[in-house]
């Protein structure tokens, strides 16, 4: 079949036909690819396509938990949080990730099969429950951190 302009069917069809596609060059590579989303016109069709690195353990190494690693400190937490468990409302809730672009709701959990987002201080409050670290320190302001970075790659110039 040949797809002479894109309609919700169309586009429909050709999403299966990425999926599958894109499962196989993600097997035959080792890597997981994930289709985000999929914009249309009647003429072309947009598509977000994500490729991850499967760690060793299985574990994917997704934008969002590369940020988590990456923001935890600035935070007041630890990157070891990233995968650790905790009971919240009744769930066992896993932390994911970090969502680098999300103002209100920055942190990733899973529970049951589904994806919560959560505000960062209900996150913190609720790890702590759990007795998990969290560290008392106080979010830095931008300008510490920039000066924190100037001084870091100037030592990292002078041979480190």
């Amino acid at each position: 079949m040949q797809i002479n302009q894109f309609t919700a069917n169309d586009t429909d069809l050709f999403l299966r036909h990425m999926k599958e596609a894109m499962a196989k060059v993600g097997e035959d590579l080792g890597i997981k690819i994930t289709l985000g989303r999929c914009t249309y016109l009647t003429n072309n069709a947009s598509l977000k396509i994500t490729a991850s690195v499967i760690a060793v353990d299985g574990t994917v190494e997704s934008p969002e938990r590369v940020a988590f690693r990456a923001n935890a400190l600035y935070w007041g937490m630890t990157a070891d949080l990233l995968d650790k468990k905790f009971v919240h409302n009744g769930l066992v809730h896993t932390v994911a990730g970090y969502r680098t672009r999300s103002r209100t709701k920055p942190i990733l959990t899973t529970a049951v099969g589904k994806t919560y987002i959560w505000p960062l201080d209900n996150f913190k409050r609720a790890v702590k429950a759990a007795g998990l670290l969290v560290t008392e320190t106080t979010v830095l302001s931008r300008t510490e951190m920039d000066a924190d970075y100037a001084g870091e790659a100037a030592y990292m110039r002078n041979g480190g």
